[in-house]
């Protein structure tokens, strides 16, 4: 499948407009919406729902979205930016000094950023904030290998 490019600069991208970008899907796609791509950041959204499947198990009494899905999800977004940036197929090398500062649960919109940080070789680093109404609940850098 041929993954298209985006534009320097656009306002959104909807879930069927990242599918496009990426290759991610049901129920591994992890982003809802973009909501800005700029030259060298993207924010995007992720609606946690108390029906997504992963959530009936972790945790059943009091559901909460599991930490390594938001950094997946961090991962996905930063991905859609350095898509934009390098060719090729990039894939997740390196997750350094990830943080958590707050629960995330369903009802809660996470919206990301990430910027793009440097270029070393085939790596690219890019840096992450999440953040629920304002809140920050977790932030790192992610680091991808492009082939």
């Amino acid at each position: 499948m041929e993954r298209e490019q985006l534009k320097p600069t656009c306002k959104e991208l909807s879930y069927d407009d990242i599918k496009k970008v990426i290759s991610h899907r049901f129920p591994f796609l992890l982003v809802d919406k973009i909501l800005k791509v700029e030259e060298n950041q993207i924010v995007g959204m992720k609606n946690v729902s108390g029906t997504d499947p992963y959530l009936q198990g972790h945790f059943p009494e009091k559901a909460v979205y599991p930490g390594v899905l938001l950094i997946e999800s961090c991962a996905q977004v930063g991905g859609i930016l350095v898509g934009k940036l390098i060719k090729g197929t990039g894939y997740l090398a390196r997750v350094v000094d990830f943080k958590f500062t707050e629960v995330i649960v369903p009802g809660d919109s996470i919206i990301i950023t990430a910027r793009y940080h440097s270029k070393l070789q085939k790596f690219i680093q890019v840096d992450c904030d999440a953040e629920v109404d304002g809140k920050l609940v977790g932030k790192g850098k992610i680091v991808y290998s492009f082939m």
